[in-house]
């Protein structure tokens, strides 16, 4: 056996770069090497060399791009085993084991004694040096970096296990919509161009000390670290059948996830502290780095009331012109059908006229960076707010995707009782993104979301109806969402659809529906389109829009960005 490097993104995706006894990267490195297409790549990035069957020595030689090893910037040969990953420039490689003979160890000159031993992701290969770390030696809580991972200075540095995760394989999902040239050229383009993206925002809460973090409020009483057990992660996956989009979130389940955890980050409204949280990001390398949603989409969204332009101090912290009102009582009562609630629903939180949970940094990148606490409270569905750690418990919500179940998080809505429905923040200029009915990756912000409003109850319930008539701390209306993030082992490029906000079309079963029996828990938009709201002849429609109107978009944005799915 030997090993190799796998590429996860970029014009190679899917490639093995052989290291054979040594592989130099870079643009004007040799075969294979400089074939990456990695415009951000130094003239010579970086040096690989194999350490007997398993290991791989893998050396920074860049001009400034540093070489980063599971999220971290590496200043030594560093060691690495099979399923770690690497980023160069912005390209992300695995290290695999291939067929073929073993190749014997290699030091670089020097090196034995200052290799640097980069945290594990364990994916259940055998790590021959990699030891574990002691319990008693110091673990960093700094906060995430979100745009820029700070340079490893100290050896052995262990990630927080909450936050271990690998950088999900950028394959995608799709609909088979003829987008696929069309998004290549997207995706290449935005890789091309990320890496500047990516430097400028390097600073975001770089400066926030552990004292200061102590210190500050945390829109709550009684809170307390976030606990539970966090599912262990394999290149996203956090058990069998279980994929992680989100990669720097934790979930305290697989097909029974209840709730998150998810980095938390500090910011500045008129002098005051606000915590928010990053889920999907427009620009790629930004997206690795964080280990979160790629979504160019919300780039679409600039020049609306429903991004909000932000500054950036000295130090990196994000001041938002915009805040919510989180001492807001939640008022919520079902009618009679469950839905609609009766009048007078109100949401727990409020936005005020410059909020939007989408943010536009000075280098134009867009962010999908909802607030969750200030000095007025915490957002309703916090469970935890850690101020120390910098990480929140956070609910989660479940729905469908092509009848797989789906994981999610519900931060915001455009409308006031959707708001007050799904327990959160109203935020009225989503509503002002493109575009209704529309979800062309070239012009739109947002994605089809179906809510049924009278759908089945019992065991297979479904529906805002059943929510309401379900009651519970956190009902889920178990929504059909028409795209996700990157899936693994798809190829097509269906994910540059995805985005965090959601387009609500209400649908109704018609009564002949209802009587018939054919009211059932769906799980899939494409066949609600196509042999529900779409007459089968000679029988009609069975699905509607509200009232019997036809069938589309409501004009209301629900910010849900996806986390997890279970893949059978």
């Amino acid at each position: 056996m030997a090993v190799a490097l796998r590429i996860l993104a970029g014009p190679g995706s899917g490639n093995q770069l052989p290291i054979g006894t040594g592989l130099t990267v870079g643009q004007d490195a040799p075969p294979p090497g400089n074939m990456l297409g990695d415009q951000t790549l130094s003239a010579l990035h970086a040096v690989f060399r194999p350490v007997g069957e398993t290991e791989v020595l893998v050396e920074d030689i860049s001009a400034g791009n540093v070489t980063q090893v599971n999220g971290r910037g590496i200043t030594a040969p560093t060691q690495l085993g099979v399923g770690d990953r690497v980023l160069v420039g912005v390209t992300p490689l695995k290290v695999e084991l291939v067929a073929g003979p073993a190749v014997p160890a290699a030091t670089p000159d020097g090196a034995a004694s200052e290799t640097q031993v980069v945290p594990r992701l364990d994916f259940g290969a055998p790590h021959a040096q990699a030891q574990p770390v002691s319990q008693a030696q110091p673990v960093s809580h700094a906060p995430p970096v979100p745009h820029a991972q700070p340079v490893v200075q100290s050896q052995r540095v262990p990630l927080p296990a909450w936050q271990q995760g690998g950088t999900s394989q950028p394959s995608t999902s799709g609909r088979g919509h003829g987008r696929a040239v069309f998004a290549v050229i997207v995706a290449l383009a935005l890789i091309a161009g990320s890496f500047v993206g990516g430097l400028a925002l390097g600073r975001h809460n770089k400066s926030t000390t552990r004292a200061q973090l102590a210190a500050a409020p945390v829109g709550g009483s009684g809170d307390q670290s976030p606990s539970g057990t966090c599912m262990p992660a394999d290149s996203g996956r956090a058990g069998a059948g279980h994929f992680r989009f989100n990669t720097s979130a934790c979930e305290n389940g697989t097909t029974d996830v209840t709730a998150f955890i998810l980095p938390l980050h500090k910011g500045t409204h008129q002098g005051q502290t606000v915590w928010y949280v990053i889920m999907d990001v427009s620009d790629q390398a930004t997206a690795l780095r964080l280990g979160v949603n790629f979504v160019p989409k919300l780039a679409n969204a600039k020049g609306t009331a429903g991004v909000q332009k932000v500054t950036q101090g000295a130090d990196g912290t994000v001041n938002f012109p915009g805040t919510v009102d989180f001492k807001h009582t939640r008022a919520l009562t079902p009618g009679p059908n469950g839905f609609p609630p009766a009048p007078g629903a109100q949401p727990p939180s409020v936005g005020d006229a410059r909020y939007s949970p989408l943010i536009q940094l000075p280098n134009g990148t867009v962010e999908n960076a909802p607030q969750v606490a200030n000095d007025s409270g915490k957002a309703h569905k916090v469970l935890n707010l850690d101020t120390s750690a910098m990480k929140v418990l956070f609910r989660a919500q479940n729905g469908f995707y092509e009848n797989k179940a789906v994981h999610y998080a519900s931060f915001d809505s455009s409308d006031r009782t959707v708001a007050a429905i799904e327990d959160v923040t109203y935020a009225p200029t989503l509503a002002t993104i493109p575009g209704p009915n529309n979800e062309d990756v070239k012009t739109s912000a947002r994605e089809q979301l179906i809510a049924f409003i009278n759908g089945p109850s019992g065991p297979f319930g479904q529906g805002v109806n059943y929510a309401l008539q379900t009651g519970g701390a956190n009902p889920s209306p178990k929504n059909l969402l028409h795209e996700t993030p990157q899936l693994p082992q798809h190829d097509d490029v269906g994910s540059l659809d995805y985005t965090p906000m959601w387009d609500v079309h209400l649908a109704q079963w018609t009564q002949a529906a209802v009587d018939s029996g054919a009211r059932v828990q769906m799980r899939d938009v494409n066949t609600v389109l196509d042999q529900k709201v779409k007459p089968q002849a000679p029988d009609p429609a069975l699905v509607t829009g509200p009232g019997g109107k036809p069938y589309g978009a409501a004009n209301v944005i629900v910010n849900c960005p996806l986390v997890s799915i279970d893949i059978p």
